[in-house]
């Protein structure tokens, strides 16, 4: 396992290199900035001592470890080869990646910046170390999901609304047109409905559950009819900070109407 340092990103690097342009740095907008910079991923989305608490005057970083164990080593591997054989006009293998894919949707949607900002304001009577600690304890007990028991045939539940999105179907949307791109979030996840979820994995890609009543598949998403640029805004809505390939796309995002919206967090 890599040494574990201060530097704890809450969109892992693994998913935002995924957006990289050509010389490997993606662009990037804050709310409550108003400017679009171009980064590397190592250098964004992260806050110092982000999974940490503060113990008998020490820095316990033992949840970034976890975090890295049970979930960059993970699903690395798994994302980027659904990446690579939809990408190849291959069988992506959807069944097959199905609980694990949803597993990532759910962690990186409860380590992100907006709900965390939201736990600790819902906690001002706190003082900043007891909210941390609070926070901690939280994303520890949702990778107990993610554990194995016994033999390993039976796996924890994720919580019951989540759960649930297993039984839905699930698909890829694709963009083929080159001038359009998805961006990322630090929350990647679009929630239509309780039973309709998007996740942002790639420029190119967004990963869905219960879009139709019908086999995993995939779809080309038509780029003439405001489809795209309607998810985008949505990640911008919920998110603190997107992040995407396009220069462009991310301007024109940074001078929507969302640009100042607060996140609209749902479980």
């Amino acid at each position: 396992m890599n040494k574990i340092g201060k530097r704890h990103h809450y969109i892992p690097q693994f998913i935002l290199r995924e957006f990289t342009n050509e010389r490997g740095n993606v662009w990037v907008f804050r709310k409550g900035s108003q400017s679009v910079i171009e980064v590397s991923p190592r250098k964004i989305a992260f806050e110092n001592h982000y999974n940490s608490t503060h113990e008998n005057g020490h820095r316990n970083r033992e949840l970034e470890s976890r975090l890295d164990k049970l979930v960059e080593n993970r699903f690395a591997p798994v994302l980027k080869d659904l990446i690579n054989r939809i990408r190849d006009g291959g069988d992506p293998d959807l069944p097959s990646k199905k609980r694990d894919l949803l597993h990532l949707a759910y962690i990186q949607f409860t380590r992100s910046r907006s709900i965390k900002d939201d736990f600790m304001d819902q906690r001002t009577d706190c003082s900043t170390d007891v909210s941390q600690n609070e926070y901690v304890r939280m994303i520890n007990a949702n990778l107990d999901c993610l554990k194995e028991k016994g033999d390993g045939d039976i796996i924890y539940p994720l919580p019951g609304a989540w759960e649930a999105l297993l039984s839905e179907n699930m698909g890829v949307l694709c963009i083929k047109n080159p001038q359009k791109s998805f961006v990322v979030g630090d929350i990647p996840l679009i929630k239509v409905s309780a039973t309709e979820i998007y996740f942002s994995v790639a420029p190119d890609i967004m990963i869905y559950w219960g879009r139709e009543c019908d086999e995993p598949e995939r779809k080309v998403l038509p780029s003439g009819d405001g489809n795209i640029r309607r998810f985008n805004e949505m990640i911008l809505r919920d998110s603190t900070l997107i992040a995407g390939k396009s220069e462009r796309v991310i301007k024109e995002l940074k001078d929507s109407r969302f640009a100042t919206a607060k996140p609209r967090l749902r479980d």
